[in-house]
């Protein structure tokens, strides 16, 4: 996430923001709003906190905005640190933050989605916990829209909901005139399609990047990838790869069932992202740009995205993860 603000007050909120958001292990940057390059935030930042009063963020981000699917979520807290509003992506995760930053700074949210304010999970927060990318998005508020009626939404796909999803979804049964259809090889089903409205949402596959220090385990790392796979609510079904410079790594890979590949220096250094989180000054010192997060990106083979930044588990393996699109 990225904090910016505009004078020193608010950077002593955006300092206190930036203190407790880092607590919980998310990489953070602070700065004021000139310092930085707002195309660049845009593209590689997960989320943008404005400590400013809320025409100064929509002045600044005029015109850069590209769509809601792919824009990251954008906050305000206004400068006397009194509230928090979602400005941009409120279904994409800017409500979820705005009310965790309410929780822990004590701030009041102020929440204006309609579908949020009725305690409904919408389409776009559903895609989200699902880890799947919305084909047809202009069609998603068709059925925000149903829900807010009442209405029932058809679920293919998958074989439960996630007890955090609310509003009158139905797994896998009954006669809907809305389906939302999670694509698999083995989900097709005999639909009506000119009475029905389908939001259709293809699961992302996740290559993890792997490292880990010469003397840790193939138990310990598989241990550490399991952890990480739980804290983002991802399957082991949806890993593409497991991908290092250590060959260790494939003793993992093959005691979670996932297939594995293994790289080298030059393999790794040809990942020109700038996106990636800056590499340690160890890892300059062996030659690399960076491991893990470069392993998670490599692993796709094409389009990637990080969801997961590296991170260190249990002492001696860090973990990263991209999903991969083809689309």
């Amino acid at each position: 996430m990225a904090i910016l603000y505009t004078s020193d007050s608010e950077k002593t909120i955006a300092k206190n923001i930036g203190t407790q958001i880092s607590s919980y292990g998310v990489p953070i940057v602070i700065g004021s709003i000139k310092s930085f390059d707002i195309d660049n935030l845009l593209k590689c930042y997960d989320a943008l906190i404005f400590i400013s009063p809320i025409g100064v963020a929509v002045r600044t981000l005029c015109g850069k905005l590209v769509h809601k699917s792919i824009d990251p979520p954008v906050i305000v807290v206004d400068p006397s640190g009194r509230f928090v509003i979602p400005v941009i992506g409120a279904h994409w995760g800017a409500n979820e933050i705005a009310l965790e930053l309410s929780r822990i700074l004590k701030l009041e949210p102020v929440i204006t989605t309609a579908s949020d304010s009725r305690g409904i999970t919408s389409i776009e927060q559903l895609a989200r916990i699902l880890h799947c990318h919305i084909e047809n998005i202009d069609d998603a508020q068709i059925l925000d829209s149903a829900l807010l009626r009442g209405e029932e939404i058809c679920v293919y796909g998958i074989d439960s909901m996630p007890s955090i999803v609310r509003g009158k979804y139905i797994v896998d049964g009954g006669k809907c005139r809305y389906i939302f259809f999670v694509r698999s090889k083995n989900s097709d089903i005999d639909i009506d399609l000119e009475n029905t409205r389908i939001v259709w949402c293809k699961p992302y596959t996740i290559s993890i990047g792997v490292g880990a220090h010469n003397d840790t385990d193939a138990n310990e790392v598989a241990v550490a990838i399991r952890e990480a796979l739980d804290e983002v609510n991802i399957d082991l079904s949806s890993i593409k790869c497991i991908v290092s410079i250590k060959p260790i790594v494939k003793e993992v890979a093959n005691i979670l069932g996932v297939p594995f590949k293994l790289v080298k220096l030059d393999e790794i250094n040809s990942i020109d992202d700038i996106c990636l989180t800056p590499p340690s000054p160890n890892t300059v010192k062996y030659g690399f740009r960076g491991v893990a997060e470069a392993c998670a990106i490599y692993g796709c083979s094409g389009k990637a995205h990080l969801i997961f930044r590296k991170r260190v588990f249990r002492r001696n393996v860090t973990i990263a993860m991209a999903s991969c699109r083809d689309h």
